[in-house]
């Protein structure tokens, strides 16, 4: 779950971190507010929520468990933890 939060966390500031990029490479102050001006923030904020949403549906669409299947959930076998698996 962690991970999964992770991955999102990093797609949504991935505009943001790709805007900053191109202000360092040109020379600008990127932590200058004039920098950040309303139309650069709305813009990267709609990528951003384009982007998080492309990839939520994608990560839905191919990490399903095949259909019928039944989620065995890890153990602990002879000291080892095994982990959890569709059958």
């Amino acid at each position: 779950m962690l991970r999964t939060f992770l991955i999102q966390a990093a797609v949504f500031l991935a505009p943001f971190a790709a805007y900053a990029l191109y202000l360092a490479v040109r020379r600008r102050p990127v932590r200058s507010a004039e920098s950040w001006t309303a139309p650069v923030l709305i813009w990267c904020g709609g990528l951003a929520l384009i982007l998080t949403a492309a990839s939520l549906l994608y990560f839905t669409h191919f990490s399903r468990a095949p259909a019928g299947s039944t989620y065995v959930p890890p153990r602990v076998e002879n000291g080892r933890v095994m982990p959890g698996y569709f059958k």
